[in-house]
């Protein structure tokens, strides 16, 4: 689902402070542009592009930034360990090609999920379709000139049918079964059994949270009509 920061930022007004995870979308969105006081990333994901190393990024005001490392009074453990060196300048430098994969990354997510909406089967979530309740409010707050990022996902209803697209992806090198995302390659997974399976069955329901939902982080590796071609055999198999 895609929040209305702008909406949320005015209900907080000046006394909460609005915290917004952008891991997904990095420069896709700026939540700080919005209303957003304090943004977080995993720098792991599409910011890493590698996934060679685990990182996170704080971005907040510097008088937060202090406080929280206060020694005497601040939470200085949950900003974690220094990042080494390595991973610092790896991370710099991975940085500078960011721009041109994030455009990739939208741009094949948005061709794969189209195609496979056309197909009419299942549930094909991506706020850059029009047919997308959330398209609107992406839309409005996008950077239009890296469209709407590289996730997707896609509903398959049942648990046996999400696992059956997911391993005739791998077994055919178009995607991984990972929990990852923002890697060059497509990255799969199955959310209710992975990301949220400390979440119970029941309040999973509750939440609308299917269990043939299938996670996609979509990859720009090889030719994408062949990649098309992947996907379209991974639902057809089910």
């Amino acid at each position: 689902k895609i929040c209305d920061l702008e909406a949320i930022s005015q209900i907080a007004g000046d006394d909460i402070q609005l915290i917004v995870d952008n891991t997904f979308a990095p420069l896709t969105f700026t939540p700080a542009n919005l209303g957003a006081d304090i943004v977080i990333y995993s720098g792991t994901k599409f910011l890493n592009g590698m996934s060679d190393f685990v990182s996170g990024i704080i971005c907040c005001s510097s008088d937060f930034l202090t406080d929280l490392m206060d020694l005497q009074s601040g939470q200085l453990m949950l900003g974690g360990p220094v990042l080494d060196p390595k991973s610092c300048f790896q991370l710099q430098l991975y940085l500078q090609t960011l721009p041109t994969r994030i455009r990739e990354h939208s741009y094949r997510s948005l061709i794969i999920a189209g195609e496979l909406a056309s197909k009419k089967r299942f549930k094909i979530i991506h706020p850059g379709l029009e047919s997308s309740e959330d398209f609107t409010p992406a839309h409005r707050q996008c950077n239009k000139s890296f469209a709407m990022g590289g996730m997707m996902a896609i509903d398959l209803e049942t648990y046996e049918n999400a696992r059956r697209f997911i391993m005739t992806l791998q077994d055919s090198g178009w995607a991984f079964n990972a929990v990852s995302l923002g890697y060059f390659h497509s990255l799969v997974s199955i959310s209710g059994s992975s990301t949220s399976s400390e979440i119970d069955m029941e309040t999973q329901a509750t939440a609308n949270l299917s269990p043939g939902l299938v996670r996609v982080s979509v990859g720009f590796m090889g030719n994408i009509d062949r990649q098309i071609e992947g996907f379209e055999q991974a639902l057809a198999a089910i």
